[in-house]
């Protein structure tokens, strides 16, 4: 009798250990499953997150989307169009931005609707610049051996010490930066090239002589070498490479276009605040999104108020 209770006793005890297995795999189960669908969740979740950060990569895409309008001035007066043009001059130069050009703005305007209606743009290439467009002065090997110790050297390169455009001479030399500073006598003063080529009188007097390019110079004033100076557009910068598909003569189209649609009703940079960078590095002038995400874009918009200014101020020249 004893043996057969232990035997039931011992039976019991076995089923009750098969029960607690069976409920221990039940529940890791159930973890296992609910942790698969949580992963299955996340990944899904992420996946419809990167797709609508794609989706809105592709839309500010399509958001700067460059215009390039075909504007023919001739044909605008020759419809009856009474336009005038006026011209500034300038570098670029605003606050942290590579110098790296002389800027000429020509802008044309609609004297009876009181409209910009094209605006030409030329960078003239400096003889040095520390960064952006290489300046025209870096020196290959068989000029700079033909001017001897008349170079400066910099850890970019060579540079003339001597040079002459439109009958102006200029001296170059080191500056506290590592660049390199010209300078020239002009009536009686010493003036800076940069300085000097921002002036109308200056801006003038380069891009009416840059076509002839610059003689490099030994200091017993003996021509070297002819070197010709080009523009951003003729070395095609911002074209090869640029960080946006804009490129930078497509940042020069936007600037125009803002000013084709909305005029310069604008304050000059720095001043005020019309002229601001929004989350996505594009210009927002006078509350107006322009697409624009060039760094200097407040140069060109400053060089166009500029004009217009001398425009309505009578300062102009008739398109005939």
């Amino acid at each position: 009798m004893r043996k057969t209770i232990k035997k039931i006793m011992a039976g019991c005890l076995a089923l009750t250990m098969l029960a607690a297995l069976a409920g221990c795999s039940s529940e890791s189960a159930e973890t296992t499953g609910a942790a698969t669908e949580a992963a299955e969740t996340t990944a899904q979740a992420t996946e419809a997150e990167t797709a609508a950060e794609t989706e809105a990569e592709t839309e500010t895409e399509a958001a700067v989307e460059v215009e390039y309008r075909d504007i023919d001035v001739d044909a605008l007066v020759a419809e009856g169009a009474n336009i005038v043009y006026a011209t500034s001059y300038g570098i670029y130069s605003m606050e942290g931005d590579a110098v790296d050009s002389a800027i000429k703005a020509v802008v044309y305007y609609d004297l009876d609707s009181e409209d910009v209606v094209y605006i030409e743009f030329e960078e003239a290439l400096l003889p040095y610049a520390a960064s952006g467009a290489t300046g025209w002065g870096l020196l290959d090997e068989d000029t700079a051996a033909a001017l001897g110790d008349d170079v400066i050297a910099l850890e970019s390169g060579s540079y003339p010490m001597y040079f002459e455009v439109g009958g102006i001479q200029w001296t170059g030399a080191a500056d506290e930066n590592g660049g390199i500073t010209y300078t020239a006598e002009i009536d009686g003063e010493e003036v800076d090239f940069l300085s000097y080529v921002s002036t109308a009188e200056g801006g003038a007097w380069y891009h009416d002589n840059m076509a002839d390019g610059a003689v490099l110079l030994t200091a017993d004033g003996e021509e070297a070498a002819t070197v010709e100076i080009g523009t951003k557009a003729s070395i095609n910068h911002g074209v090869d490479f640029w960080p946006s598909s804009i490129t930078f003569p497509g940042n020069l189209e936007l600037i125009k276009n803002y000013v084709y649609d909305n005029g310069v009703n604008y304050d000059y940079a720095p001043d005020g605040d019309d002229m601001v960078q929004n989350e996505d590095g594009q210009w927002v002038v006078a509350d107006v999104v322009t697409g624009a995400t060039l760094a200097g874009t407040p140069n060109y918009l400053n060089l166009v108020k500029e004009a217009v200014d001398e425009i309505t101020a009578g300062n102009y020249t008739a398109v005939e």
